[in-house]
């Protein structure tokens, strides 16, 4: 319930104050939140305390951050210490502690953010080599709107507009209502659009207490809430945030457990973008609570999910939800009436089903996880709605999400294969269930390959590519004029193309079935023979472009197969590498690095210039076929 924003600064700054507080400090801003600068001090006061006082009662400190922030003696020794503390302390009744929010106003060095521990919490807005005051006018003055914008979202809501009277009253009915379940009511710290969350008591246990405000001209909100809250409260997935009590009185009320972590929304605030392996593990475990909640009669839905809604306990890597929203799709009067908004942020998480006025039913999580994890990925939604104009985009999203994958098919394709069909705009072509999608996501995030991933390869080849000798052309088409190498070393060998198209295909087969983790594996033998032929790590990059682009050529895969070849080579060619060529930290004289096996050293490399991509094919042992050198 704090709306109070600690503004520390240097008071050589105090011009940016003042540009700071014609932004924030009047009209919608004041009525949503309180700028506390030490100009709120009163004559003759205990300045320290009541400056300690002030970060205490603060949701967001935000600090000014130039040359005379770093020279000041009182912010470095005492003021930004006692702020550091508080946003690393997380407490009962203060989840998400004290947020930093900083804005660089002069270029501050990597060095000095480290000095005063900034340096792995993002700016605001600008950044430290491009500060406020290296903008000009007008995109300075759009820089602070942001500001103005994201802080608005952060503490905003329907109770920012409810007088404290009004709260203190509220509090007491929230209290009769729970007269008959023993729980003692203590303060509140989470505020959404239509409840309050409230610490409480029960023989000595820590819960919450989430209860709904009565919203004019939303009545009928009351009954869905507590037809919700009664029908998850018996999943027992550890995933879930158990509930004990749901009171229907005059004041709608459900009692569930205490969680203290944090939410990913302050996780992502703080530290960016989490990286795609945690990000597939948090997402694994929220399609395991789903995929639970689906077992239940009527089959109730997530609905739309939001870091602000997940919390994240960094130590045990656990993930914790309530299963009590009041959002748009979980509710039987929203789904009956689609049109129902409850929160300024529901276009932005709109699935095209109910975009389209589809039946909402178990497949739309996949998309609303799908629509997280993009979020996770990237620190903010794929497509965020404040205009009607913004649907358009929201449209082409739904028509084209890997269009706003960023690099994520490159750096991991067999993430993109699985977020991909999480995305699909036809519900019937998303995953079969979310059980599927869950251990999908569970191989993803223990930095394996997913059955269905290999699977889909596998149909890709037997059906389309086996017999393909147009697409066997190309390939070696590719790799030859990749490099004159590799061409080379075919021709001394004299191998014949329909040799080697035998070859390639026997050799899949060992792709397919190759492991890391089991030895020996399927590729140790070709390994062993491709020692022979001088490859570099160059090599076995061109292997894998030049098969990645006979796919695209022959136009015999779609954006799965390019994902799922991907996933498969990379494991496997990395292997190859690593038992094939080891590079030495030598460069030759065309800029190369040089490998050695245990009988050979090259010192020739592929030519300057070649294109970064992939190498020679490992071979295979048919019964009855004589095993010959694959390159």
């Amino acid at each position: 319930m704090r709306d109070r924003i600690f503004v520390s600064y240097s008071h050589d700054d105090a011009a940016w104050l003042e540009m700071l507080k014609k932004k924030l400090g009047t009209g919608i801003y004041a009525k949503t939140f309180q700028m506390w600068s030490d100009e709120e001090l009163r004559p003759a006061a205990n300045w320290r305390q009541d400056i300690e006082a002030a970060i205490a009662s603060s949701r967001i400190a935000l600090l000014l951050v130039s040359r005379n922030f770093l020279r000041s003696d009182f912010i470095v020794e005492a003021e930004l210490p006692s702020i550091l503390r508080r946003h690393q302390l997380t407490r009962p009744g203060q989840p998400e502690g004290l947020s930093i929010w900083w804005v660089p106003l002069e270029r501050i060095s990597n060095e000095e953010l480290q000095s005063i521990h900034l340096d792995e919490i993002q700016a605001a807005v600008a950044t430290p080599g491009r500060p406020l005051s290296a903008l000009d006018e007008k995109e300075r003055s759009s820089a602070l709107d942001d500001l103005s914008a994201m802080l608005m979202k952060e503490l905003g809501g329907l109770l920012t507009d409810t007088s404290r009277a009004a709260r203190d009253q509220f509090k007491v009915d929230v209290e009769a209502a729970l007269g008959s379940t023993n729980t003692k009511l203590g303060e509140a710290f989470a505020p959404g659009d239509y409840s309050i969350i409230y610490r409480a008591q029960r023989l000595g246990a820590e819960l919450a207490v989430k209860a709904l405000v009565h919203a004019p001209r939303r009545e009928w909100l009351a009954q869905d809430f507590i037809n919700r809250a009664e029908s998850v409260r018996n999943v027992t997935n550890a995933t879930a945030i158990g509930i004990s009590a749901v009171v229907d009185r005059d004041v709608k009320c459900v009692v569930m457990e205490f969680v203290g972590a944090p939410t990913l929304k302050v996780g992502i605030r703080q530290e960016g973008p989490l990286p795609s392996g945690q990000a597939a593990d948090i997402l694994a475990q929220l399609a395991g609570v789903a995929a639970d909640l689906h077992r239940l009669d009527g089959q109730p839905i997530i609905g739309p999910i939001r870091p602000s809604h997940v919390h994240y306990d960094q130590v045990t890597k656990k993930v914790r939800i309530s299963l009590v929203h009041i959002a748009n799709e979980t509710l039987k009067s929203c789904r009956q009436r689609p049109t129902l908004l409850l929160d300024p942020d529901a276009l932005t998480y709109l699935s095209p089903q109910r975009y389209l006025g589809q039946k909402i039913d178990a497949s739309a999580d996949q998309y609303y996880l799908g629509l997280l994890a993009l979020e996770l990925l990237q620190g903010k939604p794929p497509v965020e709605v404040s205009a009607f104009a913004d649907l358009e985009k929201k449209r082409r999203f739904f028509a084209s999400p890997r269009d706003f994958f960023s690099d994520l098919p490159t750096r991991q394709p067999a993430f993109s294969f699985v977020l991909s069909r999480m995305l699909e705009q036809d519900p019937l072509n998303r995953w079969a269930s979310m059980s599927d999608l869950a251990e999908a996501l569970r191989q993803v995030a223990a930095g394996g390959i997913p059955k269905a991933v290999k699977m889909h390869a596998n149909a890709d080849y037997n059906g389309r590519l086996r017999d393909n000798r147009v697409f066997f052309e190309s390939f070696y088409r590719a790799l030859f004029e990749s490099s004159a190498e590799i061409r080379g070393i075919f021709t001394r060998r004299g191998v014949t193309m329909d040799e080697q198209y035998r070859k390639l295909d026997g050799a899949v087969g060992s792709l397919f079935s190759f492991d890391p983790g089991m030895q020996p594996t399927t590729l140790d033998a070709h390994a062993e023979r491709h020692r022979e032929l001088g490859l570099t790590a160059q090599h076995f990059e061109l292997f894998r472009a030049a098969f990645l682009a006979a796919l695209r050529e022959t136009n015999t895969a779609d954006a799965y197969s390019q994902d799922a070849w991907h996933a498969i080579l990379d494991p496997a060619l990395a292997f190859m590498t690593d038992k094939t060529c080891h590079q030495v930290g030598v460069i030759d004289d065309q800029g190369g690095a040089q490998c050695t096996g245990p009988r050979k050293r090259v010192t020739r490399a592929v030519k300057r210039g070649a294109p970064a991509a992939a190498a020679v094919a490992p071979s295979d042992r048919r019964p009855g076929r004589r095993p010959g050198v694959s390159t």
